[in-house]
């Protein structure tokens, strides 16, 4: 046998089956190397942010707004149950 050989190789000339020849490996503290196609990952440099978007003041405005909002609806319901 070669150095380097895939574990399929390997598993035929000895008529064993792939995980067998992988467990010996395993026993022997061998280096078992899994060859797996790479998946092609495209990736964009530019961000588009949108034209419409609010400032972060803006935002926290509307934010806050919210919040005065939900906790007065929290508040009106549990003043209505005393």
């Amino acid at each position: 046998m070669q150095d380097k050989q895939p574990l399929e190789v390997i598993a035929a000339d000895l008529h064993r089956s792939e995980d067998t020849i992988g467990q010996k490996c395993r026993r022997l503290s061998l280096k078992v190397v899994v060859n797996r196609p790479r998946k092609t990952v495209t990736t964009t440099s530019e961000v588009v942010i949108p034209k419409d978007l609010s400032s972060i003041q803006e935002a926290l405005q509307i934010l806050a707004a919210a919040l005065k909002t939900a906790v007065k609806q929290v508040l009106n319901q549990h003043v209505g149950l005393i």
